[in-house]
């Protein structure tokens, strides 16, 4: 019999990942995966084409954002928008597409980075 996780350990160990979910919300987003995915769904395959991406990787990518809801997977391994994934489409009301690229670039996360030294010696990593 498998023992259960306590409920703050599985809601720290959620907290913890985080980082890997929006790092490859980052990645669809700066390929314009939800701009592809507007037309209709399609496989892997046919949005790595189209963004100019490693298929099996883009393939990976999009079944562990589809576990979160992000996206959604359908018969014949198409991938389709939810509503999730309707933020990150260009020039839409409401779209955090531009948002997520500047938050997550490199200049960002490598501030956030340094925030270990910004608190133990009180200058500043921005």
């Amino acid at each position: 019999m498998a023992t259960r996780r306590p409920r703050a350990q599985e809601t720290m160990l959620g907290m913890l990942s985080a980082y890997w979910t929006s790092q490859m919300i980052f990645v669809v987003a700066q390929l314009g995966v939800a701009d592809v995915l507007a037309k209709g769904p399609l496989t892997a395959e046919a949005i790595a084409k189209r963004v100019g991406a490693h298929a099996p990787y883009l393939r990976r990518v999009l079944r562990a954002l589809a576990s979160q809801g992000i996206f959604a997977e359908g018969a014949g391994g198409r991938f389709r928008l939810t509503p999730l994934a309707q933020t990150l489409r260009t020039g839409r009301p409401g779209s955090l597409r531009d948002f997520t690229r500047m938050i997550l670039d490199d200049y960002n996360v490598q501030a956030w980075g340094a925030l270990a030294h910004s608190v133990t010696s009180g200058e500043t990593a921005f």
